[in-house]
């Protein structure tokens, strides 16, 4: 079936991949002192020398799916109900997973001698865990089906994609002293197991005259703001001729916004109180495929394309049929299976693009996405240093 085969990324882009060298750091002093040794004590004693960086980032992404499909098992679409404590310490258990078997994915990977520029398969994990993580929080604290739940995951999404955008132009990942991959990632489970003690009811209760989810979604608005702006700040620095192109390159991730804030407050049913679930589900995977474009696109050092048409004729046919809907008195399509048929759509689309994007880098690197690429040993041959052969070793 080779018309379901695509190359997304150029002859060119093919040869830049060989030479790709991944530039990152991190400053945060949780990472250094308490994260980074453990993981790296875990790869040392723990962790097999068989096992794929990209098979533990598959099983560390998993870990978040358990939580997740109990939780959507019990409450179906809505973004309500109460946890039981037992639940809740799983997520935070598995959140804690989650976050390690992150950082050890990048150990193993230097340990074993398979770096890559298939570690965006972890940044593609990482961008589908926003909305996987965010739906087990967000019903944690009893957020609700409304707008408060749409603009809460909006303030993850968007500093995600502007640190993705910032390693595009900067040509590397540098966390500050505090950043959400570390400390705010903690709060998850911190949350969780306070909830799980106190009881859910604490976050309905407004003892400061506003709802005590409201101020994490507050703290959700000024974390975004300060992360956004250092992003913009970072690129400006480092090359303030890039600043208005790399702006220019915001736009799609802009109308991404624009449309779940569109759709979701002029739904003429008002379809996030009934399946804002669903809502979040289509968003996520497109928001997903365009931080997965961008990322490979960085380490094959092609320009970059927002201009997706799959990604564009979804969001402007959700637009239309809302408008029709707000402004015709109804005289739409159906919207709750238009929700469900652009769900599917964007999985189809996403799975298409992140499967045919894992093929071309392997083909091109020479490796095997879930499994450990054999040791070059050389060994001499009677002690004739002149006569080498090549001994292929896999683990």
């Amino acid at each position: 079936m080779n018309f379901l085969r695509t190359k997304f990324i150029s002859p060119e882009g093919e040869k830049h991949l060989l030479a790709y060298k991944y530039v990152g750091s991190d400053a945060s002093l949780i990472y250094k002192y308490i994260l980074s040794p453990f993981a790296q004590w875990c790869v040392d004693h723990i962790i097999p020398e068989w096992m794929a960086p990209n098979l533990i980032t598959l099983i560390g992404f998993s870990c978040n799916l358990v939580p997740h499909f109990i939780v959507l098992a019990m409450f179906g679409n809505n973004i309500y109900g109460i946890l039981p404590a037992w639940l809740l310490v799983l997520a935070a258990f598995m959140h804690v997973c989650y976050m390690n078997l992150d950082n050890i994915d990048g150990k193993q990977a230097r340990k074993t001698g398979n770096s890559s520029p298939l570690g965006l398969f972890d940044h593609g994990c990482d961008a589908m865990n926003t909305w996987v993580a965010a739906l087990i929080f967000l019903t944690s604290v009893q957020m609700g089906n409304n707008m408060y739940t749409i603009f809460s995951y909006m303030l993850l999404m968007v500093p995600f994609y502007s640190a993705t955008w910032e390693e595009y132009y900067v040509e590397g990942l540098h966390l500050p002293i505090v950043n959400g991959a570390n400390e705010g990632s903690l709060v998850c489970p911190a949350l969780y197991l306070v909830t799980a003690i106190i009881g859910a009811g604490m976050w309905i209760e407004s003892p400061l005259g506003i709802r005590n989810n409201l101020i994490i979604f507050w703290v959700f608005v000024a974390m975004a703001v300060m992360t956004v702006s250092s992003n913009i700040y970072n690129v400006w620095k480092h090359d303030s001729s890039k600043l208005k192109p790399a702006m220019h390159n915001l736009v799609v991730m802009g109308y991404i916004c624009f449309t779940m804030a569109f759709c979701g407050y002029f739904s003429h049913t008002d379809i996030v109180s009934y399946m804002p679930r669903t809502f979040i589900y289509y968003f996520g995977l497109t928001f997903s495929k365009l931080v997965g474009h961008l990322q490979a696109d960085h380490v094959a050092g092609e320009k970059f394309n927002q201009y997706r048409r799959s990604i564009l004729f979804s969001l402007t046919f959700f637009n239309v049929n809302t408008a029709i809907g707000h402004f015709n008195h109804g005289k739409n399509l159906n919207e709750e299976w238009v929700m469900y048929g652009l769900l599917i759509f964007a999985g189809v689309v996403y799975f298409h693009f992140a499967v045919n994007v894992i093929d071309q880098f392997t083909t091109v690197l020479g490796i095997r996405c879930f499994r450990v690429k054999p040791k070059v040993q050389v060994a001499t041959n009677g002690g004739d240093r002149n006569d080498k052969s090549v001994k292929l070793l896999n683990p």
